[in-house]
């Protein structure tokens, strides 16, 4: 058996919109590759501490940190909670998306523009 994937030891992450699809894949594959992951969330708390445990089940640390990416705010707390608790950041990956969770040939011009106009 060969021993584990710790390319992202002593790593530090952040990826927004972690609590679900994309995002909490990338979490949980930097998780198992040793990695501290943020796991930023806007409002689904359970599905981002279940992200979490999973992250700590793989192996990795894993913080849940609620702020909206939409605002300029949201944003500044997300970094300096980041800055708070572990005083570095080695990975950072916008993935949150403002959109609409649907087929991306259903939504309509005014759900990408909100994605496109996020802050950072």
């Amino acid at each position: 058996m060969s021993a584990p994937d710790r390319r992202f030891q002593d790593r530090v992450a952040l990826i927004t919109g972690a609590s679900r699809g994309i995002g909490r894949a990338l979490a949980l594959t930097l998780g198992r590759g040793g990695a501290t992951v943020v796991v930023n969330y806007k409002k689904h708390a359970d599905l981002a501490e279940k992200t979490v445990a999973e992250l700590e089940e793989a192996g990795g640390r894993g913080l849940a940190v609620q702020a909206d990416v939409e605002t300029v705010e949201g944003v500044e707390s997300l970094f300096a909670a980041v800055r708070d608790e572990f005083g570095r950041l080695n990975h950072f990956v916008s993935n949150a998306a403002a959109s609409a969770f649907k087929n991306i040939l259903d939504l309509k011009p005014r759900h990408l523009e909100v994605t496109w106009n996020l802050p950072g």
